[in-house]
């Protein structure tokens, strides 16, 4: 039996509604944000009331989680220095296919306890992620550095999903990925703020099945926002992805102060032989995050079409 917390009319979680929907046969909370159709996001508050609850009754927590800061270390004591890499090492990890097959479809590395996360008898491949569990993944920071000073910092890491692309490795039952994530030195978080806007299609615009009996809506649409003036340690534009839900609100972030150069990713896979190609209008075109929410970015789809990867 699913329980639902009412969070009418802002969308807000309250701790104390949530605690109250909690019973004896509660085995799990599920968490997603930004909301579909709301597009509200979660704040850290928010996160923190669902988190504590989850602890204090012992129960699973489900999330997905768009643009919300969670606490992975906390109290670190370095040393001022020049850190010239990041790297993280991933342990066990689930990727569950999307797809409306009766079985689940998942693909698992390392051995993370599947019944737990809420999958009963589902078909299990394989996920390869070169480099996970040995050298790790490169955090991308600017220009391949970390500059550790006297005083209080926090390192954000943005786990960037649209530029983690992965593919089945044709029968082998084996998906590949390879993940992208970006580090940001802040000294504190809550100078860190999102990109936000609309996506819309344009006059007389739909989009293609792709490929043939696969629907689409705004969400397979992706924005991005290219830092001005910062270059990875490979000597290339920092992009940051954006999500876009049901309604087509999208966000991009959380996002350090600077000028941003707003974009799109032109070629979207799907599948494993398809891609959607998208063309499309944005206003405007450069904005400043500057210790606020940027809220008015207009993204307007003009052309969409199905092309075969070649």
């Amino acid at each position: 039996t699913v329980r639902f917390v009412d969070t009418y009319p802002d969308f807000r979680i309250r701790a104390r509604a949530l605690a109250a929907a909690v019973t004896p046969r509660t085995k799990m909370i599920v968490l997603n944000s930004p909301c579909n159709p709301t597009g509200v996001v979660a704040g850290a508050d928010e996160v923190a009331a669902v988190v504590e609850t989850a602890r204090a009754n012992d129960l699973i927590l489900l999330t997905d989680l768009v643009g919300v800061v969670q606490l992975l270390q906390v109290n670190a004591d370095l040393d001022p220095t020049t850190i010239s890499q990041l790297r993280l090492v991933i342990g066990d990890a689930v990727l569950e296919a999307e797809g409306e097959a009766e079985v689940k479809v998942v693909y698992v590395k390392g051995d993370p306890d599947l019944g737990a996360l809420g999958f009963t008898d589902p078909w299990i491949g394989e996920l390869h992620c070169p480099s996970c569990s040995q050298s790790g993944i490169k955090v991308k920071v600017p220009n391949d550095q970390v500059e550790l000073e006297e005083g209080d910092a926090a390192l954000v890491l943005d786990f960037d999903v649209a530029q983690s692309f992965g593919h089945k490795a044709g029968n082998s039952g084996r998906w590949v990925m390879h993940p992208v994530i970006h580090g940001t030195l802040v000294e504190d978080v809550g100078l860190l703020n999102p990109i936000t806007g609309t996506v819309a299609l344009g006059e007389g615009v739909t989009l293609p099945e792709c490929p043939s009996g696969t629907t689409h809506s705004v969400k397979a649409f992706i924005p991005t926002a290219i830092i001005d003036g910062l270059l990875d340690g490979d000597g290339q534009p920092i992009v940051r992805s954006g999500v876009v839900v049901e309604n087509g609100t999208f966000q991009i972030g959380s996002l350090p102060t600077g000028s941003y150069t707003m974009g799109f990713i032109e070629m979207v896979t799907q599948g494993e032989s398809f891609q959607l190609a998208f063309q499309a209008k944005v206003v405007p075109t450069s904005v400043t995050v500057a210790g606020a929410d940027v809220t008015d970015v207009a993204y307007t789809i003009t052309l969409a079409d199905c092309q075969p990867i070649v």
